[in-house]
């Protein structure tokens, strides 16, 4: 009896750790993913200011309906080559 409690106090001791390394390398994952994750919106950034500054745009007017029905159009004007729209740099 006393072999088989040990026995299941080293497996529970075992267990913990396991579970112990799992937490500590999925932290470290979350981190570094959250690392990439700066650096992607850092170069997504960089492209959408690249983009404003290089595009010769040609600007366009144009209507989308309102959500409230079609009775109500609300003007917009963007560019026909980037999409950037009048208030995408505000």
């Amino acid at each position: 009896m006393e072999i088989a409690l040990q026995y299941d106090k080293n497996n529970l001791k075992d267990s913990i750790r396991a579970i112990k390394n799992s937490i500590f390398f999925k932290e470290r994952a979350i981190q570094q993913l959250k690392i990439e994750l700066e650096k992607k919106e850092n170069q997504l950034q960089e492209t959408i200011y690249n983009l404003i500054n290089v595009c010769k745009h040609k600007w366009e007017d144009d209507y989308i309906d309102s959500l409230d029905g079609y009775k109500l159009s609300r003007p917009i004007r963007y560019c026909a080559k980037c999409e950037l729209t009048d208030c995408t740099n505000s």
